[in-house]
């Protein structure tokens, strides 16, 4: 009878320590992506951008669950080795997701929620993007491979400090605590160096816009009294609506850290802003109209006739499409119309339809400079 006793309590002391190493572990995966993706989401949620909460709920689920699961394999033994080990696979897998998530993260949650985009590369994942990925994550996981080495250590204090096995006491809380404001931190160092031209480069474009289309004196020189480049929508001003909406086109992360915004008006004028977003020289340098390319030259690709004195209007088609387009032009008997139905990264969905509305075709191009006809496909109207 005792040894059964003595077995019952020690049963009872593991499920115990376990699940006191899933809630230490879990605190700390939310720490981390409250750091990484807090700054993003406070920053996209007073914009116009679309799903602004997306990384900060998707990254901090996985977030809180790799830690969770890190901090009970942990303390499945008691040993700082062996939970050293479990917090640095943790970690690496961490770092994996916080810098694949604004990437394919991105791509996987459009994929979800716009079926038109699926299996489409939207956000590529390249070197420079694998550059600062690594960064950010030697902070990570230095901090990480500490934490975890003194896991065993923390918890047992943890437990001296407890009242009951099962509830956890004021003194405990502390102690579980006291290492989140580091990991924090090695969030937002983790944000600056994988997310900020996410968040800025938005933000940039949006206060170029809200000031610049109200402003009733001359922008350039309210450029140069401010050191903000309004006088990037000095063409535009007369053609914004009040309602807009922004979306990353495309970005180069190399050593000029260019970061295309898109900008959606409500009454259909659409405008690309090339930003900046290195910190040192962070400026939107200039905007364009963004449709020329759709709204003239993809009518022109199904009509067979050239756009003259317009070198943004070329769009790029092989011989095959251009003969598939033809063959509507031919048919319709007229200009067709376009519509604009939507974009995501540098991909853009256009449709065109016959003058009498009896045919229409949904064409979906790729880039920006140039502008190329990735597919095209009948629709019914």
């Amino acid at each position: 009878m005792t040894v059964a006793t003595s077995g019952g309590n020690e049963s009872l002391e593991r499920k115990a320590r376990l699940r006191l190493g899933a809630i230490n572990g879990c605190l700390i995966g939310v720490a981390l992506a409250l750091g990484v993706w807090g700054p993003e989401f406070i920053t996209l949620v007073r914009l116009p951008a679309p799903l602004p909460f997306s990384g900060l709920l998707a990254g901090g689920l996985l977030l809180a669950g790799l830690g969770a699961l890190a901090g009970g394999l942990a303390a499945l033994q008691e040993k700082g080795w062996w939970s050293l080990i479990a917090w640095f696979v943790a970690g690496l897998v961490m770092i994996w997701v916080i810098g694949h998530m604004p990437y394919e993260g991105q791509d996987w949650l459009l994929w979800l929620t716009d079926g038109r985009f699926r299996g489409l590369n939207i956000y590529a994942f390249g070197p420079p993007e694998r550059v600062r990925m690594g960064m950010a994550g030697f902070f990570i996981l230095v901090l990480l491979a500490i934490i975890g080495l003194l896991q065993p250590f923390r918890l047992e204090s943890i437990r001296a400090a407890n009242d009951t096995p099962t509830h956890l006491s004021g003194k405990a809380w502390f102690l579980l605590l006291v290492p989140l404001p580091l990991v924090f931190a090695a969030g937002i160092v983790a944000d600056n160096l994988v997310n900020q031209p996410f968040r800025a480069a938005p933000a940039m474009v949006a206060e170029v816009i809200d000031v610049g289309r109200v402003y009733e004196d001359n922008l350039f020189q309210l450029s140069r009294d401010s050191g903000t480049n309004y006088n990037a929508i000095s063409g535009f001003r007369a053609q914004m609506s009040g309602r807009y909406e922004l979306k990353i086109a495309e970005l180069d992360l190399t050593a000029a850290q260019a970061v295309v915004v898109s900008a959606h008006f409500d009454n259909g004028f659409w405008m690309n802003c090339r930003v900046v977003t290195d910190p040192s020289i962070a400026q939107v340098t200039f905007c364009y109209d963004a449709g020329d390319p759709y709204f003239k030259g993809f009518p022109a690709l199904i009509t067979g006739e050239s756009v003259e004195d317009c070198l943004s209007c070329t769009v790029r088609a092989s011989d095959r499409e251009r003969s598939w387009l033809r063959q509507y032009g031919d048919a319709w008997a007229g200009a067709p119309v376009i519509t604009f139905i939507a974009q995501e990264g540098s991909f853009v969905l256009m449709r065109a339809a016959s003058p009498d509305g009896n045919q229409s075709v949904e064409c979906l191009f790729n880039g920006l400079s140039p502008v190329t006809l990735h597919s095209c496909r009948e629709v019914e109207t």
